[in-house]
């Protein structure tokens, strides 16, 4: 079967001869990795384990973004691919860097960031990649989305949580009102924020992992990839309210999250509730702790991209959403 156009410009056929030799890359490094822990090495794994993997997070988007540019911009302009030794020198370099500092944390993030950047620029020369930039500024907008959805969720993650919280647990508890269900929020008595919900049978403390950052950055990150992967039928979408109103709907949805969660406790615990429901005593932890939200946030945007998509929307969505 013939690829795709798309996927036949220079940059993706050089990719994916890049991939194929990575792939031996990587099998050599988890073979040593093996090696070494049954050499009861396993110091050396766990720090590599503790600092690279969540830098690995964390930069992950940066390359995936850039890709997906590259890869719709070419579908108007071929890049023409060059092979840098600075970059690779660089690359390098702050690889060796990475590795020989792993224990001090505030190094490994700053040298990874480095050796993510300059490898953008082994095959793709530096100065048409800002050439192409500005003659493609909104495309490079949502590119630069993406790719700092991972850093931003972190930084505001250490900022604007307890605000997070008590947004999220004042708009559960309007929800449940709505329900006529009989449950009160508790304000904390230092930081003034709303950060619980309680009632007779059940309560939850709302923390980081529930005030849906990561549904919003998640969603900020999937979106970004779909208009970059399908940019000639998104690119006439004001990306602006695009984003905006994407922020506002993971935002309700994380918060219809926790009320259904909260629900399923009320009942769960409350002693006239039909038996059944007494069986998912302890179910509303598991949920509050698992990744079940990962998959209702995954649940969300596939919601909000089926409406996006679905052809009787089209045209009205189009036309909300219309770049003016």
């Amino acid at each position: 079967m013939k690829a795709p156009d798309c996927f036949n410009t220079p940059f993706m056929l050089h990719l994916r001869r890049v991939c194929k030799s990575g792939g031996v890359s990587l099998a050599i490094a988890l073979a040593y990795f093996a090696f070494c822990a049954l050499n009861g090495e396993w110091h050396f794994v766990q720090v590599h384990a503790q600092h690279v993997a969540p830098r690995a997070v964390e930069f992950a988007p940066i390359p995936i973004m850039f890709i997906l540019w590259v890869r719709a911009v070419e579908q108007k302009t071929p890049f023409q691919l060059r092979f840098s030794p600075i970059a690779t020198g660089l690359c390098a370099l702050a690889l060796v860097l990475m590795n020989s500092n792993i224990d001090a944390a505030p190094l490994p993030r700053c040298t990874f960031l480095a050796a993510i950047l300059s490898s953008l620029f082994v095959f793709v020369p530096f100065k048409q990649v800002i050439r192409q930039i500005t003659q493609n500024k909104r495309l490079s907008v949502v590119a630069l989305i993406g790719a700092t959805s991972a850093v931003n969720y972190y930084w505001l993650m250490l900022t604007i949580w307890f605000a997070m919280c008590r947004w999220t647990t004042m708009g559960a508890y309007a929800l449940l009102k709505l329900l006529d269900l009989n449950a009160v929020a508790v304000v904390h008595p230092i930081t003034d924020t709303t950060i619980a919900l309680i009632s007779r049978y059940f309560q939850v403390w709302v923390n980081i992992g529930c005030n849906g950052l990561e549904g919003v950055f998640l969603f900020n990150f999937m979106l970004a990839a779909t208009l970059l992967f399908d940019w000639k039928l998104l690119h006439k979408y004001s990306i602006t309210l695009l984003f905006c109103t994407g922020v506002l709907y993971m935002f309700l949805m994380n918060v219809l999250r926790i009320t259904v969660f909260f629900i399923i406790g009320y009942w769960a615990y409350k002693p006239g509730a039909w038996s059944f429901m007494h069986l998912l005593q302890g179910a509303p932890l598991a949920l509050f702790h698992s990744y079940v939200g990962w998959v209702f946030y995954l649940f969300a945007f596939a919601l909000f991209m089926g409406l996006l998509y679905s052809p009787p929307n089209v045209k009205k969505l189009k036309s909300l959403f219309r770049h003016k």
